[in-house]
């Protein structure tokens, strides 16, 4: 959110400024957070070592689907997040500022769902019947989105 209100002092501030909170978190990391391996733990280095562990991950037949499904969905939340500015700018005249504050919202309602809401859900259904039906409606949503006229409909999408 602040970075798209430090946009009207250039357009390198809000790098600026995400680069200084990010030294500053590494500077408080390092000085306050110990080490909790006291004792190194020596491994084989390979290049070939992920492509293994996708194959042996996929040889499970009961949660191969989920992966797929795990996969797809973040590929399409990347992809929607890295061109809904343009959207939004082209279609409903949004601002930097409003990017800013879209994406910020879109981070507070996950944290807050994440946080929050996933308990109460997880106590009454399984884990992998909420997989699919947030995962189907999260892929009916995201098609309506070029539907909504006004872009007042599209802060009841972030809600939503």
């Amino acid at each position: 959110i602040i970075g798209g209100f430090l946009i009207k002092w250039g357009y390198d501030l809000p790098f600026i400024f995400a680069s200084s909170i990010t030294f500053l978190n590494l500077l408080l990391a390092f000085i306050y957070f110990k080490e909790t391996i006291l004792s190194s733990i020596k491994h084989k280095l390979s290049i070939t070592i992920g492509i293994k562990n996708l194959i042996k991950a996929f040889k499970y037949k009961n949660i191969r689907v989920i992966f797929i499904c795990s996969f797809l969905t973040a590929f399409a939340w990347t992809y929607f997040m890295e061109f809904v500015p343009v959207f939004l700018i082209t279609n409903y005249k949004f601002t930097p500022e409003n990017v800013g504050v879209f994406y910020g919202s879109i981070g507070g309602v996950y944290a807050i769902s994440a946080g929050l809401l996933i308990r109460p859900f997880l106590k009454r259904f399984k884990s992998e019947v909420l997989f699919f039906y947030s995962t189907f409606f999260a892929a009916i949503s995201l098609l309506t989105l070029i539907f909504i006229p006004y872009s007042f409909w599209i802060w009841i999408f972030v809600i939503y």
